[in-house]
């Protein structure tokens, strides 16, 4: 298997509940926190054989973001990388609960 390098702006697909799939996207690497990428998710859900462009899913109502390890979920064939796009929305706002 090719070693799978991601970048800002990456989208996936992931197939969910056997008959849709749903979208997130790569818009930051945060190295101050969990030193680990941070995703939009997508609200949309598509039937499985829909194909929407990337300017489609990225303009969508964002759910939630999260920190997430996109590569192992390529290695272990969670989800896919379909396309790489330039709107990674806001990010300025994007705040996670800290602890001491």
């Amino acid at each position: 298997m090719a070693r799978s390098n991601t970048r800002i702006g990456d989208v996936f697909s992931v197939d969910i509940e056997g008959n849709y799939k749903k979208y997130f996207q790569l818009v930051a690497f945060d190295l101050a926190q969990l030193n680990s990428d941070v995703i939009r998710v997508f609200e949309r859900k598509y039937p499985l054989n829909a194909d929407p462009g990337l300017s489609e899913i990225t303009n969508e109502e964002v759910v939630f973001y999260a920190h997430c390890v996109t590569k192992l979920g390529i290695k272990m064939n969670l989800w896919k990388k379909i396309g790489n796009f330039h709107n990674i929305g806001r990010i300025d706002h994007v705040l996670f609960k800290g602890s001491r």
